[in-house]
């Protein structure tokens, strides 16, 4: 048994550091943690004009994957008053202490998301998106100073994350920057038993 259960989702979930950049593998439980630390944030933001920012690449995948998962989710803490508090039209959640979860899509970054005052934010399949549009998120965090999670994982070494975070001549230049690689057993739902099934299925030399 692995001695280290959910042990990259600790790193994340403790970092101080200002951006944490998540990668992983399918079911891995990345997006589980995200979903955790994006409540946490949303729930105890202090500035009560800001939301919280969730942010995907187009609005199909993000009312499928990022949207819809998060109201059942708050349904079922009990942190929104019921299925009213999510408005469909604006992909806004109001939380019941009054505070905001805002989804946005960043294939039109510069109408949706220049105006907005934010608190936080999270990027989910970051990779699919421009850096441009990162470049407008992490400006629209300078008046809080807030934290900003990205999540995804890079398609081969010409994608233009893998050369702007991953690559041996630039990896050491981020030390603001939190990296987490997310493996099976950091996914809470998948028992002890499924990862060795998994495991015994995959060639050692493979």
């Amino acid at each position: 048994e692995h001695k280290n259960r959910m042990s990259n989702a600790v790193k994340m979930h403790r970092s101080s550091k200002k951006t944490t950049i998540t990668t992983g593998s399918v079911r891995s439980g990345k997006t589980f943690s995200h979903r955790y630390q994006e409540i946490c944030d949303a729930w105890n933001n202090p500035y009560k004009d800001f939301v919280f920012l969730i942010c995907g690449h187009a609005y199909p995948s993000i009312k499928l994957t990022l949207e819809a998962p998060m109201v059942e989710t708050l349904l079922t803490l009990g942190l929104i008053s019921g299925r009213d508090a999510h408005n469909q039209t604006d992909h806004l959640i109001n939380l019941k202490n009054g505070n905001k979860i805002l989804f946005r899509s960043l294939e039109n970054y510069d109408d949706s998301i220049r105006s907005l005052n934010v608190y936080g934010a999270s990027v989910h399949e970051y990779t699919l998106c421009k850096p441009e549009a990162l470049a407008v998120v992490e400006g629209r965090l300078l008046l809080t100073n807030g934290k900003l999670y990205m999540e995804g994982t890079p398609k081969g070494t010409s994608n233009w994350a893998y050369q702007k975070y991953f690559a041996d001549d630039v990896k050491d230049n981020w030390p603001n920057v939190e990296f987490v690689n997310f493996e099976l057993w950091d996914n809470p739902l998948i028992t002890q038993e499924a990862i060795d099934r998994i495991l015994e299925g995959y060639d050692p030399l493979f």
